[in-house]
């Protein structure tokens, strides 16, 4: 039943009119939040009382407690969940905040600092650990999903279809898109599209090396390059868990027949057809 109640009713006898009482029983985290709920309503009485009754006592108790605060000082700094070639140049951010005061911290500055100076970063958090006196800045990179030619570049496409650029070493080899200058639109729909090849239902036959437009102006014009030289005509970049489960029945059913693909042509897939080319041996 709605609100919390317990479905269950106890009986507690009969009224006066002969009727059957029912007592309800309310759950055990129910309860727990209630009893929660009125000490935190005692707490705001007893602040209001006192803010009515000595406010310039209560003032002096919380200034009292920002300058103990203030006496904490950074002792420690470290960066957490950071690459290995990122660790030194983010301990070196942190460290002019050494002997600072942990409560009086500029942390979204911080955070903000750290971002505009590594832009290939999704999220950057910094902590504060009053018990170690430590100063910690945990960053989570960008989701790469593929890179742009030439792959000197260091250009890369993340899960959101928008193009960065990153340090060498940062990201292990993807696969690359060709050509360069694809349209947003289209970044954006690829990138879809490389996301739901990540999952394993979705994995194509041999891992992806490259993936290519063959009219930059239509985005329906697909090809895809797979690792031991296949090529597929991939058409549109739809139904994508479809195509896959269905060409690795093909690719399957013709290693058995000769010497493997050359290509397979998908553009007519909703038609219920596959064109296979098969490997000269």
């Amino acid at each position: 039943m709605g609100f919390g109640w317990n479905s269950k009713w106890k009986s507690s006898g009969k009224n006066r009119f002969g009727r059957r009482r029912q007592r309800v029983v309310l759950r055990t985290h129910v309860r727990h939040r209630r009893r929660r709920n009125l000490y935190l309503a005692f707490f705001l009485v007893g602040v209001s009382l006192s803010g009515v009754i000595g406010f310039g006592k209560v003032e002096g108790a919380m200034k009292a407690l920002e300058n103990r605060l203030n006496q904490i000082r950074v002792e420690h700094v470290s960066a957490e969940n950071v690459p290995a070639r990122l660790q030194q140049p983010v301990l070196s951010m942190l460290k002019p905040y050494r002997g600072e005061g942990l409560f009086s911290l500029p942390v979204a500055r911080i955070e903000s600092e750290i971002a505009g100076r590594f832009p290939y970063t999704r999220r950057v958090r910094v902590f504060r650990d009053w018990f170690s006196k430590t100063l910690r800045a945990e960053l989570e990179l960008r989701e790469a999903v593929a890179q742009l030619v030439p792959r000197e570049s260091l250009r890369f496409l993340d899960s959101g279809g928008r193009v960065f650029a990153a340090p060498p070493g940062l990201y292990a080899e993807m696969p690359l898109i060709e050509p360069p200058g694809l349209l947003d639109a289209h970044l954006e729909r690829l990138a879809r599209f490389l996301t739901e090849l990540k999952s394993s239902k979705n994995s194509l036959p041999a891992p992806l090396e490259k993936i290519r437009s063959e009219n930059g102006s239509d985005p329906a014009q697909w090809v895809l390059f797979l690792s031991g030289g296949a090529q597929l005509l991939w058409g549109d970049l739809e139904h994508t868990a479809d195509k896959s489960a269905r060409l690795r029945q093909v690719f399957q059913d013709a290693s058995g027949r000769f010497a493997g693909v050359a290509q397979a042509n998908l553009k007519y897939f909703q038609s219920g057809k596959i064109l296979v080319q098969p490997r000269q041996p």
